[in-house]
């Protein structure tokens, strides 16, 4: 069975399992909407490699327990 098959099944299975155990009802459709590219401005990236021994830039996430994770 080739990967995307074995997804489609498993996914099957786990979506029955699902409404089985909660009593949910699902529904799938397929839907045109909008979507936005990523794409280098008319002047460049302004992105620059870090430079070896650079100083990294950390961003401190809060968790909601007052604790702090660097990232």
């Amino acid at each position: 069975m080739r990967r995307d098959e074995f997804r489609t099944v498993m996914m099957a299975r786990l979506r029955g399992l699902i409404e089985d155990r909660f009593q949910l009802k699902t529904h799938r459709e397929t839907k045109e909407m909008q979507i936005y590219g990523l794409v280098v401005a008319k002047g460049g990236s302004k992105l620059q490699p870090m430079q070896p021994g650079g100083r990294e830039s950390s961003l401190n996430i809060s968790r909601g327990d007052d604790a702090n994770m660097r990232v």
